[in-house]
């Protein structure tokens, strides 16, 4: 799936969970790849915001960052539901079962508490990585999570969990 819509990072996470999810896209590709970071051609919807020798990532590389740095090559998507409105998930599963990487966005008008139900599954570790784009945290170390303990998403949020068996 490639689009030619451009979007801020937050808009950017629940375009690519749609292409992904809804869509049964198998590759999200953005076209603002770079963009300058001030003057009247400023664009804040390119994935890295170019200034003199600076660069800048922005939003949208960020919640591509959920996507992609947390999989590889061979991963699939696998089945994940929730019953919770407004709240979009996708679970991504490593070639030899070993590690699932879950991506929630919260598309509400405020905080929500997720309760993850993994089954049977045993967990070894699992870290938390969160992106709060009304706020300041971009791809932030939310830390450890275990199994029964709720995960935290701000408004306008993206969380990726990492689950290794």
């Amino acid at each position: 799936f490639q689009t030619e819509m451009q979007a801020n990072g937050f808009d950017t996470a629940v375009l690519m969970h749609h292409a992904l999810v809804d869509g049964g896209a198998s590759m999200y590709l953005q076209t603002a790849l770079v963009g300058p970071l001030s003057g009247p051609a400023t664009n804040p919807t390119a994935l890295v915001g170019l200034e003199g020798d600076a660069f800048v990532l922005q939003g949208p590389y960020f919640a591509m960052s959920h996507y992609s740095h947390f999989t590889d090559p061979g991963w699939v998507r696998v089945q994940a539901t929730t019953a919770a409105e407004g709240l979009l998930s996708s679970a991504w599963l490593s070639p030899d079962h070993s590690a699932l990487s879950v991506v929630f966005t919260n598309t509400t008008a405020g905080p929500l508490a997720v309760a993850l139900n993994l089954g049977r599954e045993s967990v070894r570790s699992a870290r938390l990585t969160l992106s709060a784009f009304d706020g300041a945290e971009r791809m932030s170390d939310a830390g450890e999570w275990t199994p029964g303990k709720s995960i935290s998403l701000p408004v306008h949020s993206v969380a990726t969990l990492l689950v290794e068996e």
